[in-house]
């Protein structure tokens, strides 16, 4: 596949993407109809453009807006570009036909009403200064052919907190410096650098430093929009099996780190009675082995192997070590919320790495070391097996993902 930096950014159609299904319906019936996005703004002007650059200062609060006036008014960038949208079902990806343009009120009413839009705050809305992105839809595809790190960019909470938000900063905590360790990944593959787009008159570069989630998403998104590459991920990009075994732990959502998490659990041989989607709760996974009648037997041995993993210079937090010993629970936390107290030493942080490991952390290199281990060939056989799952996405032929997303 040749090489092309595209720019990927994830848009947000009215609130709540309430006018996204009416515009996708317009766009699959009469692909010559000019669809757009509702963007709102109707507070502001479209910012001016001074050759390639705004010529206003950057208002806080408005980067998104002038994000999208220069991708989509300079044509170098706009055909660069790529716009990405999530239904419950689908994902879609989107071209911006023209410059960003004011809507005029008529106009919206008619949109909002062929879309069913119906939240009160586009009362407030109504205006001749509401924004539309002219689109036009280049593909849409099930979101079950996509790998979950990919999926999950649907409910990232930076991408979410915007209406047009870049993906190249996206994640950068996930695949940290020095976690890296395949040569072919550091050095080609994910070699990351600066992403320059002129923002406004006074700044003539405004510079962002692409992470090595972002870099990999954009260039999964890339050979997914390919159509003329039908070869796997892992053959297009030349990885070999080494490569995508290290890709499956460093290419991990916040959402697929606490399932690792879960995962881990559960092959270490506890079941969890409380798993992700606790919010704001600081415990991620409480795992247990109180429901076998010889528990007090297995924790022991559960302490070792948990030791053996964080490796012999870390010893394991005395407090973890007499929870599970005592109580049979494991209590498991997947962000790094190093001054919460109530975590204190009893809770086993499990994170993708650590800046400076110590008796109360896991982290995905440490677990995916002792798997590489010939000893431990047949040890963790539950964490492994969705270790495959996630690698079948880089493996798989387009025609068998096709199939798989039916």
């Amino acid at each position: 596949m040749a090489e092309s930096f595209t720019y990927y950014f994830s848009v947000k159609v009215g609130f709540g993407n309430d006018f996204l299904k009416g515009t996708i319906d317009n766009a699959n019936s009469d692909p010559e109809r000019k669809a757009f996005f509702w963007v709102g703004y109707n507070d502001m002007d479209i910012p001016l453009l001074s050759g390639d650059v705004i010529s206003e200062e950057l208002k806080k609060g408005y980067k998104d807006l002038y994000y999208l006036t220069l991708m989509s008014s300079i044509p170098r960038y706009r055909e660069q570009t790529r716009l990405i949208t999530y239904t419950k079902s689908h994902m879609q990806i989107w071209r911006i036909a023209g410059p960003v343009r004011d809507l005029p009120l008529d106009e919206f009413l008619a949109h909002r009403k062929d879309c069913g839009a119906n939240h009160p705050d586009y009362d407030k809305n109504a205006t001749e200064k509401n924004k539309a992105i002219p689109v036009f839809l280049e593909m849409e595809k099930s979101r079950d052919r996509l790998p979950a790190c990919i999926d999950s960019l649907r409910v990232h909470n930076y991408l979410n907190r915007g209406t047009f938000r870049p993906l190249f900063s996206i994640n950068g905590d996930l695949a940290g410096e020095g976690s890296i360790k395949s040569e072919k990944l550091k050095n080609q593959f994910l070699r990351t650098g600066e992403v320059s787009i002129p923002l406004i008159k006074q700044e003539t570069e405004k510079k962002s430093h692409e992470t090595p989630f972002a870099c990999y998403a954009r260039k999964y998104l890339d050979w997914f929009r390919d159509g003329n590459e039908q070869r796997s991920f892992q053959e297009t990009y030349q990885l070999d099996e080494t490569d995508v075994y290290e890709l499956a732990f460093l290419m991990m959502s916040p959402d697929q780190l606490e399932t690792a998490a879960m995962m881990f659990a559960m092959s270490l041989g506890l079941l969890p009675d409380v798993g992700i989607g606790k919010a704001l709760d600081t415990i991620d996974v409480r795992a247990s082995l109180r429901y076998k009648k010889d528990w007090k037997n297995d924790a022991e041995e559960k302490v070792m192997v948990i030791q053996e993993i964080m490796g012999k210079n870390y010893l394991l937090s005395p407090e973890i070590k007499k929870r599970l010993i005592r109580n049979g629970t494991l209590l498991i936390q997947c962000k790094d919320y190093a001054e919460v107290p109530e975590l204190a030493d009893h809770v086993l942080c499990f994170l993708p790495w650590a800046k400076s490991p110590d008796g109360r952390t896991i982290t995905l290199s440490q677990l995916k070391d002792y798997l590489s281990l010939a000893d431990n060939a047949n040890k963790f056989n539950q964490f492994r097996d969705w270790l495959n799952l996630l690698m079948f996405y880089y493996q798989a032929d387009k025609d068998v993902l096709a199939k798989h997303g039916e």
